[in-house]
């Protein structure tokens, strides 16, 4: 009897026990930067080593993959600007070209861009409405406990900004695209190299036009030290501050050349818009190539995009470079 009294004093303590969990720990989510630091964490730790560099802008370091000259002589360099980050054995328009260009006398540096900031979604603005007068009081007795009413709820109600006709645009995602570039330029520099060719795909091919827009002319033919600018599928706005595509065209001081791989309606019209923007322009400074897909896929768009850059780059700045051998 005792033993069975005492299993009823204790079996209710061990039911609450056992119903008792421990309550789970939540973790914060990871912030954009440290999301985008771990990837190209990863990306380096599956790249050559040798090919690794890790470069800073603006206070932040981001990665970048470094290819040396291999032939007798040396050109120059080409800095590669990736539209988004770099992936190694991804397939993008440039990806051969970095493989191709020290064969035939040219250092290499590829970096991607930081992944754009999200557009914050419009302002809601909700309707006023309107209270109908009630049909038991008189009408001007009505009107005036209205506008009574109104007046105490426009004084007791706080002062609200009027919402914005459209997001304003963030001048923070442009200038890390310029301060990428600047580092690579620099980088490139560093080893002695006097010429560094840009080459652009997507938003990356915006940024170079834009950061060539905001550096100070180097004579008539040249801007900064830049002899020469490749555009690859370009992207005409952002969302960032800064100059339209075809803006930075009509503004044009070196040698351009623009290659469409789009067969869509809206890449086709791009096309065009920037064929129309460098009309102005001397003869021979703008020079825009079609690289239609190969009938029936036998070969490698991205090959052949390579082989054209080369190709224009050799014709246009084949001459030996005063750059450190690696």
């Amino acid at each position: 009897m005792r033993t069975l009294c005492a299993l009823l004093l204790i079996l209710p303590g061990l039911v609450l026990a056992a119903d008792e969990k421990p309550a789970p720990t939540e973790r914060a989510a990871p912030s954009p930067a440290g999301q985008a630091q771990a990837r190209q964490q990863r990306v380096a730790e599956a790249s050559d080593p040798d090919q690794v560099r890790w470069l800073e802008a603006d206070g932040q370091r981001f990665l970048a993959l470094y290819s040396a000259n291999l032939s007798a002589d040396s050109k120059g360099g080409v800095l590669i600007v990736h539209g988004e980050a770099l992936q190694p054995g991804w397939p993008t328009s440039l990806s051969r070209l970095r493989e191709t260009l020290p064969l035939s006398g040219w250092h290499a540096l590829a970096l991607g861009l930081a992944p754009p900031a999200p557009t914050p979604p419009p302002a809601r603005v909700l309707p006023a409405f309107e209270t109908a007068p009630s049909a038991a009081k008189p009408r001007g007795k009505v009107a005036s406990e209205d506008a009574q009413a109104t007046a105490r709820a426009n004084a007791a109600a706080p002062d609200l900004p009027a919402p914005a006709a459209s997001p304003p645009a963030d001048p923070g995602e442009a200038g890390d695209a310029q301060a990428r570039i600047a580092s690579g330029v620099a980088f490139l520099r560093g080893l002695g190299i006097e010429s560094v060719v840009i080459v652009g795909e997507g938003r990356g091919a915006l940024a170079a036009a834009r950061y060539l827009q905001g550096l100070a002319p180097a004579g008539e033919d040249g801007t900064g030290g830049i002899p020469a600018l490749v555009l690859v599928d370009p992207d005409h706005q952002d969302a960032g501050a800064g100059l339209s595509l075809t803006a930075c065209i009509k503004a044009l001081r070196i040698p351009t050349l623009d290659i469409a791989t789009g067969y869509a309606p809206r890449a086709r019209e791009q096309a065009r818009e920037r064929q129309r923007a460098a009309r102005s322009l001397p003869a021979g400074r703008y020079q825009q190539v079609q690289v239609p897909p190969a009938a029936g896929g036998l070969d490698n768009p991205t090959d052949r995009i390579s082989q054209r850059i080369s190709g224009w780059i050799d014709s246009r700045l084949g001459g030996e470079d005063r750059a450190a051998r690696p």
